[in-house]
């Protein structure tokens, strides 16, 4: 995994943590994990995960698994998702 991949994964991790974890609104989560675009930090996150991070947030509901290895896991196997997510 080169360093852009592992630090969209990094950002997308504490993005998906921080969902969970606070009631801030989604502008401030994409700011504080470095996207100054908002569309751009829900396109990267849908194609990461699948979901916007508002439906994220809704179906997770405080289910945070803190655990990144498994996501790691996905991405070293498919680098390329992450490529094209940008």
């Amino acid at each position: 995994m080169g360093p852009s991949a592992y630090l969209t994964l990094w950002r997308m991790t504490k993005a998906r943590e921080m969902l969970i974890n606070t009631r801030l609104p989604i502008a401030d989560i994409a700011e504080r994990c470095g996207y100054a675009s908002l569309p751009a930090f829900h396109r990267r996150f849908t194609a990461i995960f699948g979901i916007g991070p508002g439906q994220w947030r809704k179906q997770n509901n405080g289910a945070y698994d803190s655990s990144a290895r498994r996501l790691a896991a996905s991405f070293a196997a498919e680098p390329s998702k992450l490529q094209r997510a940008g």
